[in-house]
């Protein structure tokens, strides 16, 4: 095999697939797929349960081919500030050179017919959303999808089509939730409940534009397979009930709070600070004058601060992780957030906004 092709365009494609080619649990999982042939060039990753490929186009293909090269080919790519780019593998098959001007490189091969990746299924459900909805709605979810130590399907993100078909995109570590609804471009067919792999839909997100851009997402015999231009990510779903997230949605709540997120999360970064780094908790007072007062401590250290809010209700104490909520404050990327709570032994419900709810369970403290 021998190409010549454009840096950038190789670049898009190591950004779109080079996240799954050292994740693998063997050998032959580890590593950037390329297949050239014609006038394009495929490059894929796998980690056994997400496959992603991306066709690179405008290349010339001197000797078509097939090779798994070791994922710091990705690395060095990135690197280069080349216009164009050489990629060949040596004579023994061990080997991809890739050379460019004043550059020469050699990355390590492995057998192609390991490559494990996932074939596409057709016939399911399919939805089409704009590129700009699914990055809000996965970046505002995903960050408190379970990593370890909960229920099996936490670890994945719930897309849920309902009858209206509205798509409810929701994650959740057992300790709080995220929950956006998204309104597809099209209505889909049917309702419909996935559980999609956290990475096969958070590290697409990094190589595609902000907006302008159309993604359709199928689902069928057990996978999700999403397109978008000349990317596909196709994903073995997991397997489980996931938990009925509505029913920890608190209808109502006694008050009601519209608090200006920058100096809320400047405060609750310095009180951080004071709390235990192994158990943070900040005590929030919220006084029917509208003055929130916001405590913590630990070790002889204290911290103190008032805010300003508009408050609806008689007002209540209420703690909760203070790293939590600043974490939902930068994925909410709103100037006003609200707080919908009762007391201490009801779960916070605060919004960033009509379509973004954000569950987090209080402190006893």
């Amino acid at each position: 095999m021998k190409i010549l092709a454009p840096k950038d365009q190789l670049t898009q494609g190591v950004k779109m697939v080079s996240s799954l080619a050292s994740s693998g649990t063997s050998l032959g999982t580890q590593g950037i797929l390329l297949e050239a042939d014609g006038d394009r060039l495929l490059m894929g990753a796998s980690d056994g349960e997400v496959t992603a490929t991306h066709i690179v186009p405008e290349i010339k293909v001197e000797r078509p081919g097939r090779i798994l090269a070791d994922p710091v080919l990705g690395n060095l790519i990135l690197d280069l500030t080349d216009e164009t780019v050489t990629l060949e593998l040596n004579p023994e098959g061990t080997a991809v050179k890739v050379a460019a001007q004043g550059k020469d490189y050699e990355v390590p091969t492995s057998d192609p017919d390991e490559y494990p990746g996932l074939e596409r299924e057709t016939g399911g459900g399919a939805l089409v959303l704009k590129s700009e909805a699914l990055r809000d709605a996965v970046t505002r979810t995903a960050f408190v999808v379970a990593k370890e130590g909960a229920r099996y399907a936490l670890h994945g993100l719930l897309l849920e089509v309902d009858e209206e078909g509205t798509v409810n995109f929701v994650g959740s570590d057992g300790r709080r939730l995220s929950w956006v609804r998204v309104d597809p471009e099209e209505k889909p067919s049917s309702p419909g409940k996935y559980l999609v792999p956290k990475r096969a839909l958070h590290d697409f997100l990094k190589g595609i534009p902000p907006e302008g851009e159309t993604v359709k997402m199928e689902f069928s015999g057990g996978k999700m397979c999403l397109e978008m231009g000349r990317t596909t990510v196709v994903a073995q779903l997991i397997e489980g009930d996931y938990p009925e997230y509505k029913a920890v949605v608190p209808n109502e709540t006694a008050n009601l709070a519209r608090i200006p997120s920058r100096p809320f999360e400047e405060a609750l970064r310095r009180i951080t600070l004071i709390s235990s780094k192994e158990s943070p908790a900040a005590r929030l007072l919220f006084q029917s004058s509208g003055e929130l007062e916001i405590t913590a401590g630990m070790g002889g250290k204290a911290g103190k601060e008032f805010l300003e809010v508009q408050l609806e209700g008689e007002g209540s104490e209420v703690s909760f992780n203070p790293v939590y909520i600043l974490e939902f404050l930068r994925a909410a990327g709103r100037e006003v957030v609200s707080l919908g709570f009762t007391d201490d032994q009801t779960a916070g419900k605060f919004l960033g906004g009509e379509d973004f709810t954000h569950i987090i369970m209080p402190l006893t403290l």
